[in-house]
């Protein structure tokens, strides 16, 4: 009985160990927060440039996952200021994201940031403009989608309130978003649980 037994086992053994390429569903998050330096006397006006190296980074998808979505969650800006420089105890900033053609497309306008330093103001979602919004997801599908190293610039630009103070500060301007992506990975066909891989 006990070789019946064993024998069974090894004739089965081949089906339950082959293998099947399955579809899999996966979620990441995107945290990027660029920092800008201000050091200026009244208004002013920042920027940084964020590729596509930056993001891929800062991510660990595949090269041969399929990018199927991409959402802007929230964004939130913290003020780290100089202590015995800086004179400002509150901002109003406007973010702005630059477009396909050269232009520019505003984020958020005006958003009040109290002092002090290390404070963290989210915006919330009445307070973002969407046409800057959905310019800022395109750029993060480009960068994950293409395999040219690609690039955008982030524009910060505001004043002390009340206005014309000595400002000396860093602004980080923290950008978090989803990333939806599929992979076809090979898995025994007992453990399946993905959809079938299309063309395999």
């Amino acid at each position: 009985m006990k070789k019946t037994a064993t024998m069974l086992l090894l004739l089965a053994l081949p089906w339950i160990t082959s293998c099947e390429k399955q579809l899999f569903d996966f979620v990441i998050t995107i945290d990027q927060s660029p920092s800008f330096e201000v050091d200026q006397t009244g208004a002013f006006e920042v920027w940084e440039t964020i590729t596509s190296g930056d993001l891929r980074d800062a991510l660990d998808i595949p090269d041969d996952a399929d990018i199927t979505d991409v959402h802007i969650e929230a964004l939130s800006l913290r003020i780290e200021a100089v202590e015995g420089v800086n004179q400002a105890t509150a901002l109003t900033v406007s973010g702005e994201v630059t477009d396909l053609i050269g232009g520019r497309e505003r984020m958020f306008d005006d958003f009040p940031v109290p002092l002090p330093t290390g404070f963290v103001s989210g915006l919330a979602v009445d307070q973002l403009i969407e046409q800057g919004i959905s310019q800022l997801r395109t750029h993060l599908v480009n960068a994950l989608v293409n395999d040219q190293d690609l690039a955008f610039d982030v524009y910060l630009e505001g004043d002390s309130n009340p206005p014309g103070q000595r400002i000396r500060l860093n602004i980080y301007l923290t950008i978090k978003a989803t990333v939806n992506y599929s992979e076809c990975l090979e898995v025994l066909e007992l453990m399946s649980e993905g959809d079938a891989c299309d063309g395999v």
